[in-house]
């Protein structure tokens, strides 16, 4: 009788097929985490616009852009005016701006006009990239089933050089307290002046004195201090327009570090809704904040830098490794700094 040949794989050939396998999709992985990332970027991209879009139609009501309110946590944001521009009046209607956010009651916890739109989770609000959770419950003392929502995409309060970190009074951007700009006060042209970029939502980690807490992300973290200057300034300290101020003062004035940055849309308080262009954008050390003012910096995971939207209505993205004279003449709205290159 004649023997019938095996057709099976060998135990050879068998984990050789698997390591080939193996060796595919290894080299496959990045390229579709390559292509997912690409993605988000482009909904990121599409919710910045949407959001300048909507700066855009509020200003056609009512011919300015609008302002900061006090930053105290009692007043609203820019981004919570945008609303109704944004397909949310729904959600603009759960708020009563007549109303504060904070204070019903000796416990200090949301006005109850106001606690339910937020802890609303605003989409487009929301960069895809962050995947940090939404709500935040550690930095007030809230009632139950109370909460805050973050959102990632801040207005630009300016340099924050000289003293123009302080948004209770005019810096050189295009948002302070009560700056409701218009579009003719942009002097350096809507084409060369930011309105808004990213920031990472804060890791929920509750104010602790001393270090920055072990395993902690310093892109997420806030240094909180009592004092602008440092202790021990090195010499040729210059004050605010040290370019090497927010490393010094991490170093030298920093007594506690905190997780709320961009933890609530709804609140005007600078490190929930804005950001400066002291540093480049992705800078190597964690924000500063001290007395409700700081250097509160550009921020995104999206690999090399950070979408940007303009006063123009343009949305692009901008390199880390941009000149940072250049962000900052690109911060300014009226400072007659030569363009100096693209973003």
């Amino acid at each position: 009788m004649q023997r019938t040949a095996n057709k099976a794989f060998t135990l050879v050939e068998l984990l050789v097929t698997i390591a080939i396998i193996g060796i595919l999709i290894a080299l496959l992985l990045p390229a579709v985490q390559a292509a997912r990332e690409a993605a988000r970027r482009a909904q990121c991209h599409n919710n910045l616009r949407q959001c300048l879009i909507g700066l855009h139609l509020y200003h056609d009501s009512y011919n300015a852009f609008p302002g900061m309110m006090p930053y105290a946590q009692q007043t609203f944001s820019v981004q919570s005016k945008l609303l109704p521009f944004l397909e949310s009046a729904n959600l603009q209607n759960l708020i009563d701006f007549s109303r504060p956010i904070l204070g019903d009651g000796p416990s200090g916890a949301l006005h109850a006009d106001n606690s339910a739109a937020a802890k609303c989770v605003v989409s487009v609000f929301r960069c895809p990239s962050d995947g940090e959770r939404d709500i935040y419950t550690e930095f007030f003392v809230l009632g139950p089933d109370q909460a805050f929502a973050g959102g990632n995409y801040m207005i630009c309060t300016g340099t924050a050089t000289r003293t123009y970190y302080d948004t209770r009074h005019r810096t050189d951007g295009l948002f302070y307290l009560n700056s409701y700009c218009r579009i003719s006060s942009v002097l350096d042209g809507t084409s060369n002046t930011l309105a808004m970029s990213e920031a990472l939502l804060g890791d929920h980690t509750p104010s602790n004195p001393g270090a920055m807490p072990p395993g902690a992300d310093y892109r997420r973290c806030m240094a909180r201090g009592n004092s602008w200057v440092p202790a021990s300034p090195g010499p040729g300290y210059s004050g605010i327009m040290d370019p090497q101020i927010p490393a010094t003062l991490l170093a030298n004035a920093a007594n506690a570090w905190v997780g709320w940055r961009a933890s609530a849309w709804i609140i005007s308080k600078p490190q929930m809704c804005s950001f400066s262009a002291y540093s480049p954008p992705n800078p190597p050390h964690a924000d500063w904040i001290a007395h409700g003012n700081g250097f509160l910096a550009a921020r995104s995971l999206h690999p090399g830098g950070v979408n940007v939207a303009l006063t123009d209505g343009s949305v692009s993205f901008t390199s880390d490794s941009i000149d940072v004279h250049v962000w900052r003449a690109r911060a300014t709205l009226a400072g007659g700094e030569p363009i100096g290159g693209p973003l």
